[in-house]
């Protein structure tokens, strides 16, 4: 059996060691398309082991690897732009695009949309994080939009990267569950207001022992973000206060609910205006 044929399209890096070198090549094997090879190769020029990956996943494994590499965590949260070019045409800048918790955004790479051939965009997202040491905290991060889910992607190194930073100002779904999701008989309704101050993370809870300040930034969000109106959150908070005052043991969490109502009530808006991601679907 004789050997597989190949041509090397373009050698874009090169590094040599001891004993071989290692080479980043654009290349094909037989009459397969051309991907991207990385290898060793023998002094003499033979090919040794190696494996060949497509644009999508070699982009995905520089994303993985800046991240674990990157000294700099402030540096651009999400850049996707290789060392070298991909192809030889302009490529546009990717549009950027507002999302808010009325939209739904998928935590996980575009295999299952690259197989049904669905129609993907690559975009620029803006998503918020709260942390109780920084604060509210706007990152840009590069995304697909698919036209045919209608709904956002973002990589699992991108989301735990923003895990890492405080709690995501959306609600986070697997693949799995955001299937089971669409079959509910409520999906593309908007979120009750209940469920809005909880994916934004408001709670009276010992667990997370939210202070005073740091609820309120996030009501603030909520508010400054066009999700609830002052008024909502008002009439939200009434109901946890009548439902919760008489029963044993409520006493802290009823004290807080209170405290943050009359902090509501004297709330008089800025003017300025927050937009954060409505759905995320892990892997």
């Amino acid at each position: 059996m004789g050997k597989i044929q190949y041509e090397i399209i373009e050698n874009i890096a090169k590094i040599t060691t001891k004993y071989d070198e290692i080479q980043v090549n654009l290349m094909k094997w037989g009459s397969n398309p051309a991907k991207y090879d990385i290898r060793k190769w023998s002094f003499d020029g033979e090919p040794l082991k190696g494996f060949t990956l497509s644009e999508d996943e070699l982009l995905e494994l520089y994303r993985e690897l800046k991240w674990n590499l990157d000294d700099s965590e402030d540096e651009d949260l999400l850049d996707d732009e290789l060392p070298f070019p991909i192809d030889d045409e302009e490529s546009e800048e990717p549009r950027e695009e507002e999302i808010d918790f009325r939209k739904f955004v998928i935590h996980s790479d575009m295999s299952s949309c690259n197989r049904k051939g669905h129609d993907c965009e690559e975009i620029n997202a803006r998503i918020y994080v709260f942390s109780s040491s920084a604060g509210m905290q706007e990152y840009v991060i590069d995304a697909y939009y698919c036209e045919d889910c209608k709904a956002y992607y973002i990589s699992e190194s991108v989301y735990n990267a923003l895990k890492q930073k405080g709690n995501l100002m959306c609600q986070v779904f697997t693949p799995q569950s955001f299937e089971e999701y669409k079959k509910e008989s409520n999906y593309g309704a908007n979120f009750l207001p209940e469920g809005i101050l909880h994916i934004a993370g408001y709670n009276v809870g010992q667990a997370d022992n939210l202070s005073a300040d740091e609820r309120r930034k996030i009501l603030e969000y909520i508010m400054e973000s066009g999700l609830l109106k002052k008024n909502e959150i008002l009439f939200r908070l009434n109901e946890f206060i009548k439902s919760k005052e008489s029963i044993p043991n409520m006493e802290l969490a009823v004290s807080k609910w209170k405290a943050d109502r009359d902090w509501l009530r004297g709330y008089s808006s800025a003017g300025k205006r927050l937009v954060g991601i409505k759905y995320i679907i892990a892997d």
